[in-house]
């Protein structure tokens, strides 16, 4: 086997031992990701909440964004509010929790939704 090959093969076994680790290949020793903002309150039929989830390094300081793309999002009682395109939306009055999945980390938000018997 040519070198060229032997370094594509070893990659592509580096990249598959990442992947079925659950382990987010971005973070370092001693950090952990956070969700901002930690808790979420909708207030109304027209509320909505984006999140973001970043980095956080072993001394506390944030460092960069998770991609969208590597989170996975669930909300428990869909009956209450729903994730939609990017951000959570209300549906009824409240409480449930929206979950977020990134490899093996887990973070939980809380979410309570009240008025949306208001215009």
């Amino acid at each position: 086997m040519d070198c060229r090959r032997l370094m594509s093969v070893a990659s592509c076994a580096g990249l598959l031992a990442v992947c079925l680790s659950g382990t987010h290949p971005f973070l370092r020793g001693g950090e952990r990701l956070a969700v901002f903002p930690p808790s979420i309150e909708l207030a109304g039929p027209h509320a909505s909440q984006s999140i973001v989830v970043q980095r956080i390094d072993d001394a506390g300081r944030t460092g960069s964004q998770v991609d969208a793309g590597e989170l996975a999002f669930e909300v428990d009682d869909t009956g209450v509010a729903r994730w939609q395109e990017g951000r959570l939306v209300p549906v009824a009055d409240g409480e449930t929790t929206l979950r977020i999945r990134c490899g093996k980390e887990r973070l939980v938000v809380p979410v309570s939704v009240r008025g949306m018997d208001e215009p």
